[in-house]
This record gives structure tokens, sequence and C-alpha cells, in this order.
């Protein structure tokens, strides 16, 4: 497969997102150009496993589509203009396209806070976009503590949203060094140097000159010496980082260039004499490392094929863990490579699947990241079902005229596991069987669900279909060979 992706204009990369888009549209997901080769796939699990993948992520990562946050010289225009038209006076040209000298000039007249922060920036830019599907990888592994440490260069808040969307109850960032000191978080840390659009936007970086006075100073050197110290001998996943903002590259320059990270995978559609000419000391750092790639890709693309390889993989282990007790359940051994017809699943589908193998609703977000000895009667369940031509459509297996969903629930009360998953919006396609692996049959619902075929009315709705052990499907399973 090629490694190379649509390269997005310097500026605005616009018209080859439009490209892009009609591409998706006539291809389907497995037909996309993969980002990722088979031994970058390799370092990166095997990186994973040891709990030593971070990623360094910057601007042109929530530039992608649907995000599409301006770039740097579209914020120093809209300021120019909003502060035309609060004064009917027009700032230097020269400051009109560039956000840095924009903000010294604020900076330096003492207005940082009250004109420039709090009158000519659009905080809605960054605290109510949508994320893309970049936002949407680095929460779910930062979830299910598959990434490391997360050190973030942008402001908003995007990240923060796409893990509320996965169901992540509370999602906390760091900003300053007391978050870090804060009870142990569900999910591994994401760490803001460039500051916070929610929490903390008055305390945000927005020029060189910040950065050498307190507080701001005190903030970045508790921050910078936290993050070196976990940089060395770990695989560094650089995505959207070389940018336009050049006192952000300084802060980088601090972190970064005195460690000596395992490798450093760069991901950045840009050739290599543009990233080089923004900030030669770290394109010479970058070079230095025992292991550099440079992937010319967009970083939402390339972070979802990593969030749909790392969801295979999971996927994958439980199989691999099941099929040696394939004989002692189903009375018949496991072919060697059963089909897997969850390979060409998205990201999202594939995430649907995962929460049905965890036994985790809509609501909740995912944490499970290996295989574990309960999966292994829901990993023979599913691949006697793939062996026998079942198809995947998102979590469904769709198999002798049926829609089935399969989820994972040991040793639970067949009606509390419904009672569970009551609460996931109504789906307009549903499953004719849930096959809840693991449960018993306690006798029905409780009272309080109203059963399925009965309009809810004003009270909850029981989940469509019929819900079912899965002693039934087994016992067909048995009966078959492959």
């Amino acid at each position: 497969m090629p490694t190379r992706w649509i390269q997005y204009s310097r500026r605005w990369g616009l018209d080859d997102e439009r490209a892009r888009k009609k591409r998706e549209a006539r291809l389907g997901a497995s037909d996309l150009p993969s980002c990722i080769d088979d031994p970058l796939r390799n370092r990166l699990l095997a990186s994973i496993a040891g709990d030593s993948l971070v990623l360094l992520c910057g601007a042109g990562l929530s530039m992608a589509s649907p995000s599409s946050l301006p770039s740097a010289w579209r914020l120093a225009q809209d300021c120019a203009e909003r502060y035309y038209g609060i004064t009917r006076t027009r700032l230097p040209a020269h400051l009109a396209d560039d956000i840095e000298q924009l903000a010294e000039h604020f900076f330096a007249n003492h207005e940082l806070e009250n004109v420039f922060l709090r009158q000519l920036i659009d905080w809605n830019v960054f605290i109510r976009r949508s994320p893309n599907k970049g936002h949407h990888a680095i929460a779910d592994l930062l979830g299910t503590k598959q990434l490391a440490v997360v050190l973030s260069m942008n402001m908003d808040t995007l990240i923060e949203t796409a893990a509320a969307q996965l169901g992540e109850p509370d999602f906390l960032p760091v900003v300053f060094e007391a978050d870090i000191n804060r009870a142990s978080y569900p999910h591994n840390t994401l760490l803001k140097l460039h500051g916070c659009a929610n929490k903390y936007r008055w305390d945000t970086i927005w020029c060189k000159s910040q950065i050498v006075l307190d507080p701001v100073r005190q903030r970045l050197t508790q921050l910078v010496t936290w993050a070196r110290g976990h940089l060395p001998n770990r695989d560094l996943l650089v995505v959207g980082y070389w940018t336009d903002w050049a006192y952000l590259n300084e802060i980088l320059d601090n972190v970064i260039v005195s460690t000596e990270p395992r490798s450093v995978i760069l991901v950045d559609p840009s050739d290599d004499n543009t990233l080089e000419k923004k900030s030669p000391a770290l394109w010479a750092w970058a070079h230095r490392s025992a292991h550099f790639r440079h992937i010319h890709a967009s970083g939402d693309a390339f972070l979802d094929e990593l969030r749909c390889i790392a969801s295979r993989h999971l996927i994958q282990s439980i199989w691999d863990k099941a099929r040696p007790n394939s004989i002692a359940v189903l009375g018949w051994d496991m072919p060697p490579a059963p089909p897997e017809p969850f390979a060409t699943l998205p990201s999202e589908d594939l995430y649907r699947l995962r929460r049905d193998l965890t036994g985790i609703p809509m609501d909740h977000v995912v944490r499970t990241r290996s295989a574990e000895d309960s999966h292994i009667l829901i990993g023979v369940i599913q691949m006697a079902l793939s062996v026998h031509g079942a198809t995947c459509l998102s979590n469904m297996f769709q198999w002798n005229g049926s829609r089935l969903r399969i989820i994972h629930s040991p040793g639970q009360p067949l009606s509390a596991v419904k009672q569970r998953f009551s609460s996931e919006p109504l789906d307009p396609n549903p499953p004719d069987k849930t096959i809840c692996v693991g449960a018993f049959d306690d006798g029905g619902a409780p009272a309080h669900i109203v059963r399925s075929g009965v309009p809810p009315g004003i009270i909850r709705g029981s989940p469509a279909g019929t819900w079912e052990t899965h002693d039934d499907i087994l016992s067909q399973l048995k009966a078959l060979h492959p």
C-alpha cells in the first residue's frame, strides 16, 4: 500500500481537503491509502505494549475537517478586523498578518488580556468546533492508556470534547503543575503547554514576551521539566506540529531537543525543506534520532488509522486467546486463520464492537486494552460465527438472516444487562437478537422497564429485539462444523 496521503495546502488545505472528501465518497474505508506500513505498524504496537508511545500534537491536527480551526494568519486577520470594528482604526499591515506580532503589540501596550484576549479573540473557535477523527483517536488511546503521554501545543478543547462524546465522564487536561498532583486520572495525561481555552484562557500563551515573565515562565518551567522526564527512551510521535507560530517552536525546543527518545515519527504533509526552514533546531534534533521517519500524511488520517490498528489488535488478541479453547467450548477445532469480518470496519464501528466485547454501553468509555480470560467464550462465539459466514455491519453480526449483537456480560443477570443498556439511544435499525455472553436468565426484566414491542410513552423503553443468553446460539454452533 502507498504510504503517502493527500497533502494539504500550506495555508488552507481547502483544495486537497475537498479532494480527499470526494475520494472518500468514491472509495470504501478499507480502500483508502494507508499511512502506516507493516514495519511501522509493528513498531507502534510494540511501543503501545511497552507503555512507550508519546504523542506531540500541534495546530495542524485541529485544522483538519470538520474541526477546521483557522490558521495563525487567519486568526490575525480576524483580530485586525475586529479591532477596526471596535476602534475604527486600522492596525499596521504587518501586524494584521502575524498573530504573534499582533499579540506582542498588545502585550507591550499592557492590553494583552483586556483587549486582545477579552475582545479580539473569538474563543468559540477553540471550544465549539467539532472534533475530527484525530481528536477521537487521541481521546480513545488516552482513555485506554495506549498513549503514555500526549503533549499538546493547542489551546482548543477538541480532545476533551471527543473524550466526552466517547463517554469519558470527566476528561481533565494538565495545564498547571498542580493538575499533575491531583488524584490519579482514569485516563493518561494530556499536557497542554500552550494553555487551555476553557478554564485557563487568560493564561494562554500567544507571544514570546509572555514566556520570559512570571507567572507564565514559572508554569512553563515546571511543565517542561515534567515533560522532559517522560521522553527519554520512548517513541515520540509528532503530529501536525511544525507551525508558523515561531515562539511555539522555541517552547518545543526547550522540551525535547535535550532529550533522547528511542525514535521520532513525524507525521506532516509538508515537504522536508519547509519543515527544516520553520524549525532548524527541531529538524536537526529529529534526524539525530536512531530511528526517524517522516510520514507525508495528514494527522487526523494517520491517528485514525492508528486507532483502527489498535482496535483490530485488541479483537484479534481476544480471538487468539479464545482459539485454543474452541474444542472445549464447541466440540470442534477452530481453523488456524478464521475470517475476520471486522477487518474493514471504520474506527467508529470498531469502537462500537469493542464496547460490546467489553460489555460497555454507549454512554460509557472503553478502558480495556488487552484480552482477558473472561473474553474466551465471546471470542469463540464470534470466531465460530465468522467461520460459518457471518459478516459485520457496525457492531452487528449478520448471520442466517438475522442481525445479532453480542455483548460480553459474564456472570450477570440477563435483566440487569438489559437494564444497563436501556440508556442507549434508540437504534433505528436494531438487532433482531442481543446475545448476552456469560449472562444467566433470571426470569425477565424488572417491572420498571417496558417489555419489547410496547410503545415507551413517558416510561423509558426497553431495547428492541429479543435479549437472550448465549445458550441457544452456542447449541446451534456446536451442531456445525467448518
